[in-house]
């Protein structure tokens, strides 16, 4: 299908639909999910008859509406600058092309300056000053905040924003925690949302795998990277030393590890909001605990079914494995994504470029061994609402004191068995749930087979005991009912020491 171009008249709560005045196949357009920054498009209108005109800062937004009903929102944002001219096919008369410069919606962030006496804020943590922020009267756009992390809060100095954008003072949360910002589209809820977590965050996966191996790729859950995929490692963000000037003076910290392991290098970091050498002092140790390591960007291009084109979106973190790379040859690895370009090549397919980033800290260890040093097996034969112990407390025994990276499958299912879900759980001293393995997707009589249902992975070791043991449950909906059986539901899970 078509991509659907919609236009936000006077107000931006009617959106007309000029679909018709832009080819087929020469959508190519981009947004970005990295501290705010703001990604630009370009996209081409025929004027045939002179009519069309389109009006600098209306909202724009491109939607494939064969995708999936939760998600068919491609791009999202703002028009920006317009060029009119001949074109290739618009020769005589009125007839025009027009060229629409088009900005992603993180430019609402820099919209508005903030000038309520609210803005004189007290010493608070970051949280407190984003969810400030969040709910001041410069916010008229982002009402939605499923993704505003609220651990490990950060003492931040008193300031005074007044005069400042509201991004300036989102970015100076972000400099004092260290969690990325950025607007994203929620469609289930029609609302832009507001991203403020860490880039290592568990939270806005994928359901989607990405590799070049050849016998991995399925079209279904696992799509093909192409060739040209690219891995860009650089030094430039390693530095061993911080010089970070304050509004009272300045701090230098240095990491001696970082300059043993590089060379010894600075940076200067000034940070006008910090009023006080503690709070100073603190942002440089953060900053170099980022700066340790060089950067790792991936360039892939996926090509993905209209119905799955927005199942990899900007800010989503995707498992992916590149063979050719040093270091993600071996593993999936979680990379959160950085950027998304999306091209239509056909009717059917688009072309998803991206840029991912390993973040910080690493997701998986990537010296783990090829091969699992265990492999456990847990089947439930009995009945639904049960628990299986799954009988694998020597092996617990044994990776007692160590990291672990998992793999779990779901290698037999009975759709007809349960609503709930089949859940593979690790317990701690054979009570307390430690880690929960995402479930089988549940629909009695509708549930997909079990090779539609994503790889769990993740890592695990801490407070891990030989009385520790992996459980299994299946049929939780029917709890008390006396369903019907659920017949040979098994998961397998693959262990790799990590340390």
């Amino acid at each position: 299908m078509a991509p659907v171009y919609r236009l936000a008249e006077v107000g931006g709560k009617i959106y007309t639909d000029i679909s018709s005045y832009f080819r087929l196949y020469q959508l190519d357009v981009s947004m970005n999910a990295e501290e705010g920054s703001v990604n630009q498009s370009t996209i081409q209108a025929d004027d045939p008859t002179g009519v069309f005109d389109i009006v600098g800062t209306r909202r724009l937004v491109i939607s494939d509406d064969t995708a999936s009903s939760s998600n068919t929102r491609i791009w999202d944002g703002y028009v920006a600058g317009r060029r009119v001219h001949r074109g290739d096919s618009q020769l005589t008369g009125t007839a025009r092309v027009w060229d629409i410069d088009l900005v992603d919606i993180n430019s609402l962030l820099a919209l508005r300056v903030i000038t309520g006496t609210d803005a004189n804020r007290p010493a608070e943590t970051d949280v407190a000053r984003v969810q400030w922020l969040y709910g001041s009267n410069e916010n008229a756009h982002i009402t939605d905040s499923l993704y505003l992390n609220t651990s490990g809060p950060i003492a931040m100095d008193a300031a005074d924003y007044r005069g400042q954008r509201f991004n300036q003072v989102l970015d100076d949360c972000a400099q004092a925690s260290g969690k990325n910002y950025f607007v994203w589209w929620r469609e289930e809820v029609a609302k832009l949302s507001l991203w403020y977590d860490f880039a290592s965050s568990t939270s806005y996966s994928s359901p989607l795998r990405l590799s070049n191996v050849a016998t991995e790729v399925d079209s279904v859950l696992t799509f093909a990277i192409s060739p040209d995929t690219e891995l860009s490692r650089s030094p430039d963000r390693v530095n061993s030393g911080a010089y970070l000037p304050f509004d009272g003076g300045a701090v230098y910290v240095q990491n001696t590890a970082t300059a043993n392991s590089f060379v010894r290098r600075d940076a200067n970091m000034p940070s006008e909001n910090v009023k006080t050498t503690a709070k100073a002092t603190a942002r440089a140790n953060r900053y170099l605990l980022e700066m340790n390591t060089e950067e790792d960007v991936i360039t892939a291009t996926v090509q993905l079914p209209a119905a799955q084109v927005n199942f990899i979106m900007q800010g989503m973190r995707v498992q992916v494995k590149a063979s050719h790379l040093p270091g993600y040859g071996t593993l999936f690895q979680w990379l959160r994504v950085l950027n998304r370009s999306v091209q239509q090549v056909s009717e059917e397919f688009y072309d998803v470029k991206m840029e991912l980033s390993q973040p910080y800290p690493p997701q998986v260890i990537v010296a783990a061994a090829a091969t699992a040093d265990h492999t456990l097996t847990c089947c439930n034969t009995v009945i639904v609402d049960s628990i299986r112990n799954c009988n694998n407390t020597a092996v617990l025994a044994a990776v007692s004191g160590s990291t672990w990276y998992y793999e779990a499958r779901n290698t037999q299912h009975d759709p007809q068995g349960f609503t709930g879900g089949a859940t593979l759980w690790r317990v701690f001293a054979g009570s307390s749930l430690m880690v929960d393995l995402t479930p089988v997707p549940g629909s009695q009589g509708a549930v997909p087979p079990f090779s539609s249902v994503p790889l769990q992975t993740g890592t695990f070791g801490v407070g891990v005991q030989p009385t520790d043991n992996f459980l299994m449950t299946a049929g939780a909906d029917y709890a008390g009912s006396g369903g019907p059986p659920s017949a040979n539901e098994c998961w397998e899970v693959k262990l790799y020491r990590l340390s």
